[in-house]
């Protein structure tokens, strides 16, 4: 009698405890509302770092919009009418086009991620890219979409590069800063990628620890074509906390400078320290120096671009002579500065 008794208050606790947790769940879960009309379908909207993610097919669909799924790129596409917006899965780029036809780029605070084989983005992703107004009701946890009004893209972030402008053409080494109007918590480093408008893959060109600092970009040859440079920042984690794009084009001209030496010198000093000044991203540089009179030739190992290289001349060197410098790209093509000639008068 006392096992029976025993038995049934465990089962009674174990259905209240499971009604709880029903009633837990049913005042935890997110409704979506479309037009006035709530969504029954699954799956549900969840919340993930403070910010309410939700599914895109299922929102974009009710809204007679259409979705293109990409299982190779990882990408997802919203059409509706002339305007798209391509997003790519566990990417902050966000990829728009206008009824223009115009494309222009932007970052997203949390990337789209794929949970149960569905696709979830932020709420302001799917404003922006449907162009309806969407709000988030934090006391009822729902989701309110309303077809009536229409709403601007909304950037995510006030970070702006300032010192390239979109759609610039980039022949050669370019400054890379931005401008940060309010405070961003936490932020320690900032990147500067490139990324190739067409795979979204990229790499970083600059990065740092002073936020609002200039940082050099030396464009390699094989950067040439239309890419997107994007300035991160980040926290001390690697944790995105806001950034800002923009679609450039690389399109390289080489320039190679031979410094320490000038026009005509007359060189008595027992070395002279040669530099390379250039425009690009270099693997290598070499030195070469032809007396004028023998018609001896010196070509140097190679060197660091961005170092110093040590002439020391020896007696042979007096007279006249050219002396000029070769950078070579990664794939060894060689692109030689201008000849510096002079003159060099020595004793031993």
């Amino acid at each position: 009698m006392k096992r029976s008794r025993m038995l049934l208050i465990l089962i009674l606790m174990m259905l209240f405890s499971f009604c709880i947790g029903l009633e837990a769940f049913a005042q935890d879960s997110i409704k979506i509302i479309i037009d006035g009309n709530v969504v029954d379908e699954k799956p549900n909207p969840f919340i993930k770092d403070s910010r309410t993610l939700v599914p895109v097919r299922l929102i974009s669909e009710k809204l007679g919009a259409e979705i293109i799924w990409d299982e190779y790129n990882r990408t997802v596409e919203i059409i509706k009418g002339s305007k798209s917006v391509m997003l790519t899965i566990d990417s902050h780029l966000v990829k728009y086009k206008s009824e223009n036809e115009d494309e222009f780029y932007n970052l997203c605070d949390v990337a789209p991620e794929i949970v149960n084989s569905r696709t979830f983005v932020p709420i302001r992703l799917v404003s922006n890219a449907l162009g309806v107004e969407v709000e988030w009701n934090k006391d009822t946890r729902t989701v309110i979409v309303d077809t009536s009004k229409s709403a601007d893209i909304k950037p995510f972030f006030d970070v702006k590069i300032s010192s390239v402008k979109s759609g610039q053409v980039i022949n050669g080494k370019t400054d890379l800063q931005v401008e940060i109007p309010n405070e961003i918590k936490g932020a320690t480093e900032i990147k500067y990628i490139l990324i190739n408008s067409n795979s979204t893959k990229g790499f970083i060109v600059g990065r740092g620890n002073n936020l609002s600092a200039r940082y050099d970009f030396f464009p390699s040859m094989e950067d040439n074509g239309e890419k997107i440079l994007v300035a991160a920042i980040y926290d001390d984690k690697g944790k995105f906390l806001a950034g800002d794009s923009i679609p450039v084009k690389i399109n390289v001209t080489p320039k190679v400078s031979l410094t320490g030496l000038n026009q005509n010198q007359i060189v008595t000093e027992d070395s002279a320290l040669l530099g390379a000044e250039i425009n690009f991203s270099a693997a290598y540089v070499k030195y070469e120096m032809v007396h004028l009179e023998t018609g001896a030739v010196y070509i140097s190992p190679e060197v660091d671009p961005y170092g110093k290289f040590t002439m020391i001349p020896v007696m042979e060197d007096n007279g006249n002579m050219a002396i000029k410098v070769i950078a070579y790209d990664k794939n060894n093509n060689p692109f030689p500065s201008e000849k510096v000639y002079i003159t060099g008068v020595h004793n031993s």
